[in-house]
């Protein structure tokens, strides 16, 4: 996937992947570290496209679903962290 092509100014990161075990559906959990409600939502609008990239590049039979969650666990992190620097 070129996500990088269609978001070329934005730090993106995949933190994890969940796929049902049938290949039904992928959930994908990712930060975007400007934090703009807009790239999540072309992420979502833009998953049949990197399913269809997918399919061109994986030899099997089933590609599931893609589903882009934004990780809310990332933001938690960062506050526990500046908290401990702080002490």
């Amino acid at each position: 996937m070129l996500v990088f092509q269609d978001f070329p100014n934005e730090i993106i990161s995949i933190n994890f992947v969940y796929t049902n075990k049938d290949l039904s559906e992928s959930k994908i959990y990712v930060n975007v570290y400007s934090g703009h409600q807009s790239v999540y939502d072309e992420l979502k609008y833009l998953s049949g496209k990197f399913r269809k990239e997918l399919a061109g590049k994986l030899f099997i039979r089933k590609i599931p679903k893609l589903q882009f969650i934004k990780d809310e666990k990332q933001g938690s992190i960062d506050r526990i962290e500046e908290i401990l620097e702080k002490k």
